[in-house]
């Protein structure tokens, strides 16, 4: 190999590799969700994320609402009543940095469509961590809201 093509196989294995680890630092992450409904009406516990990629099991109600398809669309979600306890499944997915889990707890028993149309309103969300995650909802001033369990 000549210096000048040595030069430009560096390069060129430089941007590949620099791809690479942009596009491959997703890493694999579970999460698994506990939440105490501590108001006086029911919720509705759906988990999403905050970023890319795009996975089966992680789209948000508006995304699921943007793509319907011919088929039937199957998806999980919780309705918690008062003063019981919802629980998810463990839920693994691609998290590279940046991107985020995030539990949407929706006011009353929407289904998705429902949640797509509302946007935020009647929402709260929080960022979830890798692993168990034992949260309890209550309300202040009309609004939800998610804090962690003691």
């Amino acid at each position: 190999m000549t210096r000048m093509s040595r030069q430009k196989f560096s390069r060129v294995a430089c941007v590949v590799a620099l791809v690479l680890l942009l596009v491959g630092c997703g890493q694999k992450k579970t999460y698994q969700v506990e939440v105490r409904n501590d108001t006086r009406r029911p919720f509705t516990l759906w988990l999403t994320k905050d970023g890319p990629p795009t996975e089966e099991g992680w789209l948000a109600p508006e995304d699921l609402a943007a793509s319907r398809a011919e088929r039937e669309l199957q998806y999980d979600f919780q309705v918690v009543e008062p003063t019981r306890t919802g629980y998810t499944g463990k839920l693994a997915g691609e998290f590279p940095k940046g991107t985020n889990a995030v539990l949407r707890v929706y006011d009353g028993t929407p289904n998705y469509l429902d949640m797509a149309k509302a946007g935020a309103a009647g929402r709260a969300d929080h960022v979830l961590k890798p692993g168990n995650n034992r949260l309890r909802v209550s309300e202040q001033s009309g609004q939800l809201v998610i804090r962690p369990a003691k």
